[in-house]
């Protein structure tokens, strides 16, 4: 039953239900001869149930007050989703305008930063997948993981919109980011479905050593990238640079990044989002992706039990109150 006691020292008191057995039943009555009474079964059994309710009720009531309950325990739970580390970029590029040239606009027309887009973004699909477990990260010069991984979306959300407190820096270093996000997986048992979530506008130059780091990481945690660029006005993007040689890595980082990202091995894919319908397109299929079998265990809180013991005992007691109000209108007639 996996229960426990809060107060077990009540306990001793448990004794006390054997008071209602010690008493005699009704009025002495002096007969000459024992044979000449005649045997009221009816009578030794409400006899028998009155003293059991008395006892039930002691029992009960010291339960509760020994504060009897179930005691925390994991339960195994198997739903459908992944494991999923938001990684936001929060550099200054993050605050221009997502655009397509530079007349686009939507929403009424105007034309919102990216890093706003993004989180708009972002709290819409963490509510839409109830059964995931979300960690936040966030990037610029330095990686800040802001929430690990939860179910509590509540908090996932506040930690998506905590990216937009003060404005980015102009420096970023996305290969420390992307091994804070993937060493949060680190000592985690594998239950599903892991994933990287990066949402950025540009990409940065990883050297060997990094890049040697992450693709071990990335293979050793199973993990999936999903890189959602935002992609600037004037941006070149990640398809259209197929052409350029290694020695262009400074000057087209993401170009190269997106090249890391194919080389790993592991399932990566990137999307190129030059409007807000677009980056929602892709959260979407991101959605469909990632909707794989996922098993995990839940701890359940301790359960007290001292609320049913209670009614338990209450209801005990009104019972021997009608008995009471029964036999003592039988006896008066």
């Amino acid at each position: 039953m996996n229960l426990e006691f809060a107060q077990p020292h009540w306990l001793w008191l448990l004794p006390l239900a054997l008071l209602p057995w010690l008493r005699r039943s009704g009025r002495e009555q002096l007969h000459p001869w024992l044979v000449l009474v005649p045997r009221d079964g009816l009578s030794s059994f409400a006899d028998w149930a009155i003293r059991m309710l008395g006892s039930l009720l002691i029992v009960t009531t010291l339960l509760a007050i020994a504060g009897l309950q179930r005691k925390e325990q994991p339960v195994e739970r198997i739903s459908r989703g992944a494991e999923i580390v938001v990684l936001l970029d929060r550099s200054r590029s993050m605050d221009q305008s997502l655009a397509r040239n530079a007349s686009h606009s939507w929403e009424g027309g105007g034309r919102d930063p990216k890093a706003q887009v993004a989180r708009r973004l972002l709290g819409e699909f963490v509510a839409a997948r109830p059964d995931d477990r979300f960690a936040v990260a966030l990037f610029s010069l330095k990686p800040l993981v802001v929430s690990d991984f939860t179910q509590q979306h509540d908090i996932v959300k506040a930690a998506i919109e905590a990216s937009g407190a003060g404005r980015g820096l102009s420096d970023t270093d996305i290969g420390s980011a992307l091994e804070a996000s993937l060493r949060l997986f680190s000592d985690r048992p594998y239950i599903g479905p892991r994933v990287v979530l990066l949402v950025s506008d540009g990409g940065a130059h990883l050297t060997p050593q990094v890049r040697t780091t992450l693709a071990n990481l990335i293979r050793r945690e199973r993990v999936s990238i999903y890189w959602i660029y935002l992609r600037s006005f004037g941006s070149r993007g990640l398809m259209a640079n197929a052409e350029l040689g290694d020695d262009q890595a400074e000057s087209v980082p993401e170009h190269f990044l997106h090249k890391f990202f194919q080389s790993t091995g592991m399932f990566y894919r990137a999307y190129e989002a030059e409007s807000p319908d677009a980056m929602a397109q892709a959260i979407d299929d991101i959605g469909r992706l990632e909707n794989r079998p996922l098993r995990y265990q839940e701890v359940q809180p301790i359960e007290p039990l001292d609320g049913p013991l209670l009614g338990f005992a209450l209801a005990m007691g009104l019972l021997l109150l009608a008995s009471q109000v029964t036999l003592g209108g039988s006896r008066a007639r």
